[in-house]
């Protein structure tokens, strides 16, 4: 890669102490967990819209799906257009039910409002793990960065770009994350139109796309082996957006007209960002048809941007990174000290719980880091967690949202057959991935509904 410019050097630093002068702002005005965890409730609606879509834009959701589109084309493309119907469906499943659970501050207390300590207990566990694996995969990113484009070694970048992350969201709490949120979200969706308007006129318009790219790419989804997964596909990309950082996100707000303005507006934003994904992804197999996939956004960067766009994707390629790295890690932190050290000692005040979400913001950190230093033993197992999150959680709280009330016997019935489907699953597809996903879904569902009107019966 090409070394960086003095003046590309200084805007990413420049960017770098930006965030956490931005973020350290409020953080003397924290007094209790729940403002630390969701905030006070008024958020104005621009915050809400940012934070929401910065957590929402990762890594795995830019250069990741440009790699999978530059390689398979339209069967992972046209499901990534359908993102959009994510945001739709989860405003139409949870904002209009959220007023039950509006002491709740996290998943996890939804989940023990529902269906007792058991679900706790599991959605603590799944929460934590699933939000060290997110932080582990743009830990990674982060530290390729570096090294690609600053000429630091990876160890040494990993821990540049998360000393910052930590700290300021460690003392900002979740103002400190969504102040942040803003300023990336700005700067992201700013750029990523110039890039892609840039590329555009490179490669030739419209017609030089449609004509260049291999017949494959166009028509891969209609082939009868390939059309479960390309129905996996969909399924995965506008299935609720249930995670816990984005719950945490419907409980920042006690304005429900303002939350489906956001999601609304979310949504839109969000069909506009999946068509520039697109077309970023067919464009470079147009120009560089024989990189490796995990490297076309990186090589798009390097080769075909000029000096003062390169800087400025580059500090988007960080936004994206630390703007959902953030919310995961305020996430897990709030986790740790309201919904497990909370019930463990019932005595614990709000000062105390901030405390020891702030230790656990430098702890998770700092285990993350480790989890990224060893990279080949864990991505595996990141991925075949979250491919167990979805069945075992998205059923029961979307169940529980319709108002749906059941007891903590359906649930594990329903935890037990996800994990069994799931299995199911991956000896079908022989790996995990969207197919293990799908099927444990349903698994879950049959666990869940069957034991509650069985035992009704009985």
């Amino acid at each position: 890669m090409e070394k960086l410019h003095i003046l590309d050097l200084s805007i990413v630093g420049i960017y770098l102490l930006l965030c956490l002068v931005i973020g350290l702002y409020k953080s003397t005005k924290i007094k209790t967990i729940r403002e630390y965890t969701v905030g006070s409730g008024n958020f104005p609606l621009i915050a809400l819209v940012a934070t929401n879509f910065a957590t929402y834009i990762s890594a795995r959701s830019t250069m990741g799906d440009v790699a999978e589109i530059f390689q398979s084309g339209l069967i992972y493309g046209i499901p990534v257009l359908l993102c959009f119907l994510s945001w739709l469906i989860t405003s139409r499943l949870y904002i209009s039910n959220i007023y039950q659970f509006k002491n709740c501050i996290s998943l996890s207390e939804i989940m023990y409002k529902l269906y007792g300590k058991l679900a706790l207990h599991i959605t603590n566990f799944c929460s934590i793990i699933l939000s060290i694996g997110f932080i582990t995969t743009q830990m990674l990113a982060i530290g390729y960065l570096f090294q690609e484009y600053f000429q630091i070694q990876y160890h040494i970048g990993v821990m540049i770009g998360f000393s910052i992350l930590t700290f300021y969201s460690a003392f900002g709490g979740i103002r400190g994350v969504v102040l942040t949120d803003i300023f990336q979200f700005f700067i992201f969706f700013c750029i990523l139109p110039i890039v892609c308007g840039f590329l555009y006129y490179e490669v030739g318009g419209y017609y030089k796309i449609k004509t260049s790219l291999p017949k494959s790419h166009f028509d891969s989804f209609l082939i009868k082996d390939t059309i479960i997964l390309f129905i996996g596909y969909i399924f995965y990309t506008i299935i609720p957006l249930h995670s816990a950082p984005y719950i945490q996100r419907l409980l920042m707000s006690n304005n429900q007209e303002k939350l489906k303005k956001t999601y609304n507006i979310c949504a839109f934003l969000t069909l506009i960002f999946s068509i520039l994904i697109l077309l970023i992804g067919l464009m470079m197999r147009i120009k560089t048809p024989e990189i490796e996939p995990n490297l076309v956004f990186y090589h798009f960067i390097n080769n075909y941007l000029p000096p003062i766009l390169k800087s400025m994707m580059l500090v988007g390629i960080l936004a994206i990174i630390m703007s959902t790295a953030d919310s995961w890690l305020n996430n897990a932190s709030a986790i740790i000290a309201h919904d497990i050290a909370k019930k463990i000692n019932s005595k614990i005040t709000n000062k105390q719980q901030i405390k020891i979400a702030i230790i656990f913001t430098f702890l998770i950190s700092l285990l993350c880091v480790i989890c990224a230093f060893l990279v080949d033993s864990i991505l595996k197992a990141i991925f075949m967690v979250f491919n167990f999150w979805v069945p075992i959680i998205l059923v029961p709280l979307t169940a529980g949202f319709l108002k749906f009330r059941t007891n903590s016997t359906s649930f594990l019935y329903s935890v037990i057959m996800a994990i069994l489907l799931c299995l199911l699953g991956r000896y079908i597809s022989s790996d995990f991935g969207v197919v293990n996903m799908t099927t444990g879904t349903i698994g879950s569902a049959i666990g869940l509904f069957c034991s509650h009107y069985l035992k009704k019966k009985i």
